[in-house]
């Protein structure tokens, strides 16, 4: 299986075989890493109130990007606390293939 890289939220994700979403990276500095409430090992459920399971992590990758406009609302379950929610902010810039949105080249001269 291949690593979804969530760069956007500094989350990796990994599906197991019954299509649930596994939290396998976190990004140290990132927004996931900032929020201090995900860790590594909890399932992701829903974006933005929609259901991710059995997705293909592409699809969800889509989500994420497509998901409110600078935030995303993330449902996540914990073995530890149960299911909770946490909303994050999108960190664009380098992390994004293609470099992702925002800054023009400034004013025109």
């Amino acid at each position: 299986g291949e690593e979804h890289q969530g760069c956007w939220l500094g989350i990796g994700f990994l599906p197991d075989e019954t299509g649930n979403l596994i939290v396998k990276r976190i990004v140290p500095g990132g927004p996931a890493d900032k929020s201090r409430r995900i860790m590594q090992g909890d399932i992701l459920h829903r974006v933005d109130g929609v259901p991710v399971t059995g997705l293909d992590h592409s699809d969800v990758a889509l989500m994420l990007l497509s998901a409110g406009s600078n935030s995303a609302a993330l449902t996540l379950y914990s073995p530890r606390v149960g299911t909770y929610d946490v909303t994050m902010q999108k960190q664009w810039g380098g992390a994004l293939p293609g470099g992702g949105g925002g800054g023009g080249a400034g004013p025109p001269s």
